[in-house]
């Protein structure tokens, strides 16, 4: 399956919470790389698998909430329903593709490993700790703004963003192994 460049923003913080940050990056998107970007918004943990089977977007953007329990279970949250790794398989629509996934400690290696063993993604990015909705937000608009306006690297594009919110040291970058940088 051919994908394209197309970047899919999933928000799954609830309404409620009037903080979105999936909605702010998609406006913000839209200045830059009008055509390139869409915006769902996800009312359940069902909705959230249902949607990212057979996406054909190369760009998947999660925009949630992330928890770990005091055993070390970490989970995204979605407005109706938890999801931990185990729910995440090659099936899932992540295999072969740049995920980032905004949910504060789903970046660390608890969830990593499964989630990259299960979904298989070329490049993840995620917080391994709490991180500030401002710190979140820019620190995405900065990477976005580099890599898909200014065309730099992604690696690069994180490595500006990273140095330059506070903190955003919470951010962590893997990538799957011989696949370079893109």
């Amino acid at each position: 399956m051919a994908l394209n460049k197309k970047v899919l923003i999933l928000e799954c913080v609830p309404l409620k919470d009037v903080k979105n940050e999936g909605i702010i990056l998609n406006e913000f998107m839209q200045l830059m790389y009008e055509d390139k970007v869409d915006l769902e918004r996800i009312k359940s943990k069902n909705d959230l698998i249902e949607r990212l089977k057979n996406n054909k977007y190369k760009y998947i953007h999660i925009s949630s909430h992330g928890e770990c329990d005091e055993y070390g279970e970490c989970y995204l949250e979605t407005p109706r329903g938890l999801i931990t790794t185990d729910e995440f398989d090659e099936t899932s629509g992540f295999k072969g593709r740049i995920c980032f996934i905004s949910a504060c400690s789903l970046g660390k290696k608890s969830f990593v490993e499964t989630f990259w063993a299960n979904a298989k993604p070329d490049i993840l990015i995620a917080p391994q700790r709490e991180i500030t909705y401002v710190d979140a937000a820019t620190f995405w608009i900065l990477l976005y703004y580099n890599h898909f306006y200014l065309k730099k690297t992604l690696s690069s594009s994180y490595k500006i963003a990273r140095e330059s919110v506070k903190s955003s040291g919470a951010m962590q970058y893997w990538y799957a192994e011989g696949y370079g940088d893109y």
